[in-house]
């Protein structure tokens, strides 16, 4: 099992975020009980290697050739899925019967095009999944606003019913609302949650093939300098 320890966020940097408990509901205008997930507040880097091979593929290619490589990563990112083969095979049928002089590509094969297409495909998906995770960061302000409304509309009633016997109808219904919308932003939380983690876990699969890729291109690029030798 390959550490990647590289590339990993750090806890430290993590956001605790405050996701409603499945089915948790509010009772007595207080607010629902969470349950904390912790999620990054920023997507984790690519490796540095990965990085250093994608540049140095690019910097060979010409701008026809990147130019395809980034709508195929557009339709490919676009997917729910979608797995190497799937970018070799759309490179094969592009390139066909291309050399790699014609491709302007320094050594490099189908495999290489491959890479540098799904390496756009994380870079698009890694844009998507730190809007997401913005979105998280709002929620979460916009929930920590509101649960201060309510604790200050329960200190209002509190002293309320203190100098009468039943609080004014108005403190009930503003205690109410906050509720209410406090339980909406939760419901939107979790869904947003969910797809974060999704989003997360697509990306880690995405990496460890990345991470195979790479190898196999570096495997391959080693036995050309030792033929040369």
């Amino acid at each position: 099992m390959r550490v990647r320890g590289a590339w990993m966020l750090p806890a430290a940097a993590a956001l605790a975020l405050a996701v409603p408990a499945f089915g948790a509901t509010s009772t007595s205008g207080m607010a629902p009980q969470s349950a904390t997930v912790a999620l990054p507040s920023a997507v984790p880097g690519i490796p540095p290697a990965m990085t250093a091979r994608y540049d140095g593929i690019t910097s060979h290619l010409r701008p026809s050739v990147l130019a395809w490589t980034k709508q195929e990563a557009h339709i490919l990112a676009a997917r729910p899925s979608f797995t190497l083969q799937d970018a070799e095979t759309a490179a094969a049928a592009r390139f066909a019967g291309q050399g790699v002089a014609q491709m302007n590509l320094s050594g490099g094969d189908i495999e290489e095009i491959a890479f540098v297409v799904m390496m756009q495909a994380l870079q698009d998906q890694d844009s998507d999944l730190q809007a997401q995770m913005n979105q998280m960061k709002a929620l979460t302000a916009a929930k920590s606003q509101i649960r201060n409304e309510i604790a200050l509309a329960n200190q209002r009633v509190a002293s309320a019913v203190g100098s009468s016997p039943s609080p004014p109808a108005s403190s009930n219904a503003s205690t109410t609302n906050l509720t209410n919308r406090l339980d909406h932003l939760n419901a939107q939380s979790e869904t947003q949650s969910l797809q974060v983690q999704t989003m997360m876990q697509r990306r880690s699969k995405l990496i460890d093939t990345l991470w195979d890729v790479l190898k196999s291109i570096q495997g391959t690029s080693d036995a050309v300098v030792q033929n040369l030798k």
